[in-house]
């Protein structure tokens, strides 16, 4: 595609871009069409059609936005991804024998250009009803895949037209099926749960089938609701969303294959390369791919790019409980330096729609191990916990850390023997917090626990049961105090029952609450600044609040 266009490939063709509006001129074209049209050497047959694929990409956006208060506007790479797979769904509509034919001449050149270094790459017609989008997370894959089901309705048309019977997408789990039917209701296309489905008649926007890909089944045994997959016809569109689940041969890969065989099938996933890697090298799935993959804006051109998450890495030799509170702590100071720059500018959230921040910590264990070493094997929620309950009751030590952080003088040395807090110029760590000349860790303290924790003194941490939440721990302090946290974990009660019966009469205090609502579904419009869960929010879970992370046990390794 960036052939196309008169480049050798993306990282040389997105240099064009770095000044680029976001938007439309009062013509009604885009920013990115002046830019496009003013190259070089644009394919002609690009620059003759270059106007109306500006016109449909922004009659895209204006169905997506209709239902939406805040209206999206496309960056850069979401425009291009749009605009590839508009020009190849127009090619392969037309002609796709041509387009086929040509896409098997530009492998041949390559491989003239380039020699042993790379392998040729010879299409069929089948391989051309397979597109991928390999996006990094946070990049506007759902978007993408709502525009490509407005696209492909707007090219499925003539005598190449494919008689398709459903649209469906394919999810990880339930979790994000529903995930999915929301923001596809929020861009005005008609959805339903695959297993609700029935018979509808339209002629311009079809319902997309959602369903996991955990509900299907190679031979269905009794009543419970699963679906054979010999049941399904194989005349389908599929939306695969997290498509790196499955390439490593499993049935899951096999299963989306057979429903898209007579169809067309779009993927999109953060992790592609991650996950290529583990495949055998002789994989035809590795071929797969490399024809398949038609925009690649792949985590290290996002982070290229300004966005991404800045981290910072601090390895210790041994990891105490009281080394690991500190840390603890200077994450809690990181998210309270997010909230009050956050409440300090209202300019500043309305003009870049910051939603209110909101720490999470992310765990790979729930619950405890039984052995007695307790401190080595208990589980990472607990540890997280325990932490709050320290921080709420121990203002001392809680006042005093706080200062020796932010003075950079917390004790915890890199292998230099520097603190890895100390104090920069120009600071990083602490920046807004560090502007005072004089730090008084109480105040900060105090001021932590009113913002942070909705309370004005110390008390009991309170770990409540929502009952009409299924997995959902409310945590407040008190018993009358207001919710500032929830833990969002498979098997609740277990979890609760371990700190009743290991933990009573120690400040953490297990109690019901019966007539709340799931604290977790209302986090977005919500005051609760904690979120705390277990490995299911990797997949997909969706918050514009998430500011600052806590993983624990997680990021050991590069990942799927």
């Amino acid at each position: 595609m960036c052939s196309l266009f008169g480049f050798p490939n993306f990282s040389e063709f997105k240099k064009e871009f770095e000044d680029v509006k976001e938007g439309y001129d009062e013509d009604g074209h885009s920013y990115m069409y002046h830019r496009l049209m003013s190259l070089k050497n644009l394919d002609q047959r690009i620059r003759d059609k270059l106007a109306d694929y500006d016109d449909n990409i922004r009659n895209y956006l204006q169905h997506i936005n209709k239902k939406r208060g805040f209206k999206i506007t496309l960056k850069y790479f979401q425009y291009l991804a749009i605009l590839f797979t508009e020009i190849y769904l127009d090619f392969y509509f037309q002609n796709p024998i041509e387009f086929l034919n040509e896409l098997t001449n530009f492998g041949i050149k390559n491989k003239e250009k380039y020699g042993d270094s790379i392998e040729l790459i010879a299409f069929t017609l089948r391989d051309m009803k397979n597109l991928a989008f390999w996006m990094a997370t946070g990049s506007g894959k759902t978007l993408i895949m709502h525009i490509n089901y407005l696209q492909f309705i707007r090219y499925n048309k003539g005598k190449h037209k494919i008689d398709y019977e459903n649209f469906i997408l394919i999810t990880p789990n339930a979790g994000l099926t529903y995930q999915h039917m929301k923001e596809l209701q929020l861009s005005s296309i008609p959805c339903e749960y695959f297993l609700d489905s029935r018979e509808y008649i339209s002629i311009d926007y079809p319902p997309i089938k959602v369903i996991e890909i955990t509900k299907f089944t190679g031979e269905k045994k009794g009543e419970g609701k699963s679906i054979d997959i010999r049941s399904v016809t194989s005349k389908n569109i599929v939306f695969a969303d997290e498509a790196h689940k499955g390439t490593s041969g499993d049935a899951w890969r096999s299963y989306r294959e057979r429903i898209a065989k007579s169809g067309f099938k779009f993927e999109y996933s953060a992790t592609f390369g991650q996950a290529l890697k583990k495949v055998d090298p002789n994989d035809d799935l590795l071929q797969a791919y490399a024809k398949s993959i038609l925009f690649d804006y792949s985590y290290k051109y996002f982070y290229s790019d300004g966005y991404g998450k800045d981290y910072r890495i601090i390895n210790t030799k041994k990891l105490t409980e009281d080394l690991q509170y500190k840390f603890l702590l200077a994450n809690a100071l990181s998210f309270y330096e997010q909230l009050k720059v956050y409440e300090s500018d209202k300019n500043l959230r309305k003009n870049y729609n910051i939603e209110r921040p909101l720490w999470v910590f992310i765990g790979s264990k729930v619950q405890p191990g039984k052995s007695k070493e307790k401190e080595q094997t208990m589980s990472d929620i607990l540890k997280v916990v325990k932490f709050l309950h320290k921080f709420l009751n121990d203002e001392k030590w809680a006042g005093d850390t706080i200062r020796k952080i932010l003075e950079g003088k917390s004790g915890i040395l890199d292998k230099n023997g520097n603190d890895v807090f100390a104090i920069t110029y120009p600071e990083t760590k602490f920046p807004y917090l560090r502007r005072s000349r004089s730090i008084n860790g109480e105040e900060i303290y105090e001021d932590m626990r009113e913002k942070i924790f909705k309370t004005k003194s110390k008390g009991a941490l309170h770990l409540v049961d929502i009952k009409n939440a299924e997995g959902e721990i409310g945590l407040k302090v008190g018993p009358f105090g207001l919710y500032f946290g929830v833990i969002n974990i498979g098997d609740e009660k277990g979890f609760l029952k371990y700190i009743r019966n290991n933990y009573k009469g120690k400040g953490l205090v297990v109690e019901s609450d019966d007539t709340s609502q799931s604290l977790f579904e209302g986090l977005e419009k919500s005051k609760i600044d904690i979120l705390i869960g277990a490995r299911k929010f990797v997949e997909g879970w969706n918050s514009w609040r998430v500011s600052t992370m806590g993983l624990i046990h997680m990021g050991k390794t590069e990942g799927p």
